[in-house]
């Protein structure tokens, strides 16, 4: 059981795993970025089910969406909100909302993506299993 201290800490930790992760993202690294994701990953977006079953199929998914928001000037995003609901000490669920916005600073795209993040055990890194993109992502 998850006691009330725990799940701050819980959800502390899941909070800097996320600004890392946000952080890699924006950097436009996809190899770098593919280390805060499991294999397989379930992800939802575009109305389409994707299973990635391996690591380098997660870092294709990656380089992709890296190239699409390359090729519409992506410059960087802004989370407007991030709510982590501790499900128990291995496993929240992270749902992050905010815009992307061009290398002018106009707004390209909103996001609303919801995260299923895990960690084996207590000193493990967070990781994410299932990314489910509820509008606006790409």
């Amino acid at each position: 059981m998850t006691t009330p201290a725990d799940a701050v800490a819980v959800e502390r930790s899941v909070r800097a795993a996320y600004t890392d992760y946000v952080a890699c993202f924006q950097r436009g690294d996809p190899d770098a970025t593919a280390a805060y994701f499991t294999a397989p990953l379930l992800r939802v977006a575009d109305g389409r089910t994707t299973v990635h079953p391996t690591a380098d199929d997660v870092r294709r998914m990656l380089a992709g969406m890296t190239q699409r928001l390359d090729a519409l000037g992506y410059s960087g995003s802004s989370v407007a909100s991030l709510e982590v609901s501790v499900l128990d000490r291995t496993a929240a669920l992270v749902r992050s909302r905010g815009t992307r916005h061009d290398r002018a600073g106009a707004t390209l795209q909103a996001f609303d993506v919801l995260y299923l993040v895990v960690r084996p055990g207590a000193d493990a890194s967070w990781r994410i299993t299932t990314l489910v993109s509820v509008r606006g992502a790409p």
